[in-house]
C-alpha cells in the first residue's frame, strides 16, 4: 500500500511521489529485474532455439514478446500518474466531498489527513483497488492502482469511469449549492 506520499512534490509533478526513496528504488529494481529475466528467457527460447532447430514460430512470438515488454514498461511508467479533476470547491470542501463520495461507493478509508486520502475497495474474489486522492484549491487529483499479490498496475479504464462519476457528482452538488 502506498501511504507515505510527498504531497507538494506530487502536486507539482502530477504523479504520486513517495517520501521514501528506498521504496521507489526497490519498486523500480524489482520491475527491471523481472523484465530482464523475461527478456533473457525469450531471447534464449525464441531466437537461439528457434534458429538452431529451424522453427518458424519465433517470427510471430518474438515481436509479440517484445510488444508485451514495451506495454508493461509503458504501464509501469504511467502507474503513478495523477488524474486531475477541476472543481469549483476549495481544498477543505474537496476533502469533505471526496470523503462522502468514497463512503457512498463502498470504499474503506485507509488513510486520511488534510492533504490526501487513501481509500481501498473490499477484496472478495478479485483484486482490490487503492485510490489516492490529493486535495488542492479548485482541483482534486487521484490515482488508482490494483492491489494484487504479484503485481501492482494502474487501472486505466477504472480511472476514467471514476473521473466521470466524480465530475457528475460535483455538477449535481454545485447546482444544489447555487439554487
Amino acid at each position: 500500500m502506498i501511504d507515505d506520499i510527498n504531497y507538494r512534490k506530487s502536486l507539482r509533478l502530477n504523479k504520486l511521489v513517495l517520501k521514501s526513496k528506498w521504496m521507489e528504488a526497490i519498486d523500480f529494481l524489482l520491475f527491471l529485474g523481472s523484465i530482464t529475466i523475461f527478456a533473457m528467457y525469450n531471447l534464449k527460447a525464441l531466437w537461439i532455439e528457434g534458429i538452431q532447430n529451424n522453427i518458424n514460430y519465433w517470427f510471430f512470438l518474438s515481436p509479440l514478446s517484445i510488444s508485451l515488454m514495451i506495454f508493461l514498461a509503458y504501464k509501469k511508467v504511467n502507474e503513478k500518474r495523477l488524474v486531475v479533476i477541476q472543481t469549483p470547491l476549495n481544498k477543505n470542501e474537496n476533502r469533505e466531498f471526496v470523503l462522502e463520495f468514497v463512503k457512498e461507493n463502498g470504499f474503506i478509508v485507509a488513510y486520511n489527513n488534510e492533504n490526501y486520502l487513501i481509500a481501498e475497495s473490499l477484496r472478495k474474489f478479485s483484486s482490490g483497488k487503492q485510490i489516492s486522492f490529493l486535495f488542492a484549491n479548485k482541483e482534486i487529483k487521484f490515482n488508482c492502482l490494483t492491489q494484487t499479490a504479484l503485481i501492482r498496475m494502474p487501472e486505466f479504464l477504472y480511472s476514467n469511469s471514476l473521473r466521470k462519476n466524480i465530475e457528475e457528482r460535483i455538477k449535481i452538488l454545485y447546482k444544489q449549492k447555487t439554487v
